[in-house]
């Protein structure tokens, strides 16, 4: 009992007296930097709608700080579209629309572009104060309008009653801007020879790379 008690008593002299300092580490703050406010670079959004030919269509261009994000505040950056080129390097132009643009709350718009060639254009972004990097090789790819003219390929020939045209009638699809539209296309053909004769035949096929064949025209009555 005598023991039990010493121990208790040197347990409360622990826990009631002095105990041995601890140790301290010396606390030095890192210091945060924060990224450089204002505009850094340039962003590429993508196009507001699928262009075709003959429509006017846009696309917004993104000005953002180091962060990443956008500069709202900005209103001075001015962003030229430049050396717009198709794909073999010629050089062409887009009809309507500024080439400069200046940034509104951030964002560059441009807008009301158009161009009347169906095929793929590359053009350049770039900062006109060269301030920030430039957006380069930014591919848009102008696809065919509607339909509004056919022309014959391949003219149809003579031939025998009951047999196949030969060679095959082709017909060529245009937009209004002369490119070629693949799409479906259907040729309505009338036969006659005489009041009694006439026959109304409709043939359809699918049109490949803009050009419809048909393949199996053939006329049982004579006529023209």
């Amino acid at each position: 009992l005598a023991c039990i008690l010493s121990l208790l008593a040197c347990r409360e002299r622990d826990i009631g007296g002095s105990q041995l300092p601890r140790a301290e580490v010396p606390y030095e703050p890192i210091p945060l930097q924060e990224p450089t406010p204002g505009a850094a670079r340039l962003r590429f959004t993508g196009f507001s709608e699928f262009p075709r030919a003959g429509e006017p269509f846009g696309f917004a261009v993104e000005v953002l700080d180091a962060r990443g994000l956008i500069v709202e505040s900005d209103s001075e950056t001015q962003v030229t579209l430049q050396d717009v080129r198709n794909l073999n390097g010629v050089a062409m132009a887009f009809i309507g629309g500024a080439s400069v643009r200046r940034a509104s709350a951030g964002i560059v718009s441009f807008v009301d572009l158009m161009a009347t060639k169906a095929e793929e254009i590359v053009f350049d972004l770039v900062d006109s104060s060269l301030a920030l990097p430039a957006l380069r090789d930014i591919h848009v790819l102008i696809s065919p309008n509607v339909v509004a003219e056919l022309e014959f390929k391949a003219q149809p020939s003579s031939t025998r009653a009951g047999e196949t045209l030969s060679p095959a009638v082709e017909v060529l699809l245009y937009d209004r801007f002369g490119n070629i539209v693949p799409q479906r296309a259907m040729l309505q053909l009338l036969a006659t020879g005489g009041l009694e004769t006439a026959e109304s035949l409709v043939f359809e096929t699918e049109a490949q790379q803009g050009i419809a064949r048909f393949s199996e025209l053939r006329f049982t009555r004579v006529g023209s």
